[in-house]
């Protein structure tokens, strides 16, 4: 293992001009070039494999020198190993078929929360105001992974070009990629958590490039600054310089990859292809008190089935799902209240000047720090009874909070 070579991509980033945004974005997507024209015999993750134990199910990398050992083993994702499902005795690949790989991360949540998981807080604090700040019980959760096993194999496309196993990294954030004064990307770190799925489950734009939210940036519209720029105050101004740079960041992504990488373009364009993956990752998402989410994207495919059954079936087929008219408005309202919910906390986020991960520049620290606990001081002070102040003082959301949910 070698040190790489350069500076994090994040302490340039807000200073760069769109020229220079492009130029590295353009080698990002030269890299997931790379890694989408590279097939591999099946999901799980790549491993020297005499580093494994003599036991371990592997399945050879083709086309490698002869004294080479790549594999394919077990799936290396935090999610496979998070909590107590280190120690369940799962099957944790590889996986020769996107079935098999579509079933996998429910039968291994159904295999923990069956096992042992405990009503709990929603991880989402402001979530918790919703539920009336009581513990959410595993048991719905447990059904709605039941209900998408009814429909995995179903998901999986008819395509064989999306269903081709690959290789990419998780996290094409600032803070793993490196790169020279000249903006040269130099290397990308943190491949430690990746994994090999196919096409369909890999689609999409990395997060810190992703603009979904913004209408501008799905229809492809070149960003501008807002005629009166000059006229605004400091604070509408540096508003106005973000929502342009998100919108600069997902348009180049998207134009170079369609240029570039014509195997993600298709998968980004395929019909209910980012549905069918977010179903997926609910379903492998570590439960941490949400039985909405997951249920929800089930409510949205159980509508569109005879549409999305057709668009890889010419004869579709009669959805396995069935929920009732007052399950599905219940679930949706929820749905719709969690949204709310999660916009106040972005908001707040931006106002503190947080990332949307919660992440602050280390010489901000202090300074954001002190922002939090004036704006807890506010919510407490407008706190009308003691029941309400004690909620502000457990529920907090930019408090540290137990991970378990439990107190």
């Amino acid at each position: 293992m070698e040190k790489v070579a350069g500076v994090p991509l994040r302490t340039r980033r807000h200073a760069l001009a769109l020229e220079d945004k492009c130029k590295v974005l353009d080698q990002l997507v030269q890299v997931e070039v790379a890694l989408f024209s590279t097939e591999l015999p099946a999901s799980g993750s790549i491993y020297h494999k005499g580093y494994l134990d003599p036991e371990t199910v592997t399945v050879p990398v083709p086309g490698m020198p002869e004294n080479s050992d790549f594999c394919i083993g077990p799936d290396a994702s935090t999610s496979w190993w998070l909590d107590e499902r280190a120690a369940l005795n799962l099957d944790r690949g590889p996986y020769c078929t996107p079935q098999d790989t579509m079933a996998s991360v429910a039968k291994r949540e159904t295999a923990w929360m069956t096992q042992g998981a405990q009503p709990r807080f929603p991880s989402q604090a402001l979530h918790r105001e919703l539920f009336d700040y009581q513990r959410i019980p595993p048991t719905p959760h447990i059904e709605n992974l039941s209900q998408y096993l009814r429909i995995s194999d179903q998901l999986v496309p008819k395509q064989p070009e999306l269903n081709r196993f690959i290789l990419r990294h998780p996290d094409l954030s600032p803070n793993n990629v490196f790169v020279n004064k000249s903006l040269e990307v130099l290397g990308v770190i943190d491949w430690q958590h990746s994994c090999v799925l196919s096409i369909f489950l890999h689609v999409g734009i990395p997060e810190e490039i992703q603009n979904f939210d913004d209408k501008e940036s799905l229809a492809m519209n070149l960003p501008e600054l807002p005629d009166n720029f000059t006229e605004l105050s400091l604070a509408e101004q540096e508003a106005a310089s973000e929502t342009m740079r998100r919108r600069e960041l997902h348009i180049t992504y998207v134009y170079f990859t369609r240029e570039m990488n014509p195997d993600h373009a298709a998968a980004l364009a395929a019909p209910y292809g980012i549905l069918r993956k977010r179903l997926f990752h609910r379903a492998g998402t570590a439960w941490q008190g949400d039985n909405i989410s997951l249920e929800t994207d089930l409510i949205r495919i159980s509508r569109l089935w005879k549409q999305v059954t057709s668009s890889m079936d010419e004869n579709g087929s009669k959805c396995p799902l069935d929920f009732s008219t007052a399950e599905t408005e219940q679930c949706l309202e929820l749905s719709r209240k969690c949204r709310e919910a999660e916009d106040q906390v972005e908001h707040v986020r931006n106002e503190l000047g947080m990332t949307r991960t919660g992440c602050v520049l280390p010489e901000h620290y202090d300074e954001i720090k002190e922002r939090c606990r004036l704006f807890k001081a506010q919510a407490l002070a407008m706190a009308e009874t003691d029941r309400e102040k004690e909620e502000v003082l457990r529920h907090f959301p930019f408090d540290d909070h137990d991970e378990s949910g439990r107190t």
